[in-house]
């Protein structure tokens, strides 16, 4: 299974939320969405990082 690492997602400009609240999904709930995504994969990013950090400094056994 392949992931898709996605860059970090603009908030919405003025002009494409309508402000309603009708809409569905809202341009600012995909977002949200794609925003949680962004953040969830920098964590584990960062993990990965300090992992092979680590495993590079611990000595040879």
């Amino acid at each position: 299974m392949s992931v898709k690492i996605i860059e970090k997602p603009e908030p919405p400009a003025s002009n494409e939320c309508c402000g309603s609240g009708s809409c569905c999904p809202c341009v600012w709930d995909y977002y949200r969405d794609q925003l949680h995504i962004w953040q969830q994969q920098q964590q584990m990013t960062s993990l990965e990082l300090k992992v092979k950090e680590a495993s590079l400094a611990s000595p040879a056994g």
